[in-house]
């Protein structure tokens, strides 16, 4: 994805709830397109961020949008999408998740890791699993 488009989707990401509120204060009508074309110094934001396809996840706000639309994630499903976004398309075998989520070496004998990853996938709306593919025995990746 090319910078200029990551950093328009970081802004309406970032600045659409701001800018949704002046509009509603100015008298003519509000284009976030000029604001971000004519504004780019506004838009050097310190904050770190993730981005896949349509999926836009902000560590520091613990928020998740996906096609513009806001995700309720759990803490651990939160957690567990950090560490595919920040990898996409790497393989985790389920020992690296349960060791990496919950802090679990030994070998056992838990589905845990599997009931995080349908319940991530239903709040993705991943119901051919393109999204989060199960490589058969040996993990799990993004992409």
């Amino acid at each position: 994805m090319c910078k200029e488009n990551r950093l328009y989707r970081l802004a309406v990401f970032v600045l659409r709830p701001l800018f949704e509120k002046i509009a509603g204060e100015l008298s003519s009508p509000f284009e976030l397109n000029f604001f971000v074309h004519y504004c780019p110094p506004l838009f050097v934001i310190s904050r770190s961020f993730e981005d896949f396809e349509d999926i836009i996840l902000d560590p520091d706000s613990h928020i998740v949008t996906k096609g513009g639309r806001t995700l309720h994630l759990t803490l651990r499903e939160f957690e567990l999408l950090e560490m595919f976004m920040s990898k996409p398309r790497q393989v985790f075998t389920r020992q690296q998740i349960l060791q990496q989520l919950w802090g679990w070496s030994d070998d056992l004998e838990t589905n845990v890791v599997e009931v995080y990853i349908c319940a991530l996938r239903n709040k993705l709306d991943d119901e051919n699993r393109s999204l989060l593919r199960t490589v058969r025995g040996v993990g799990y990746a993004l992409g």
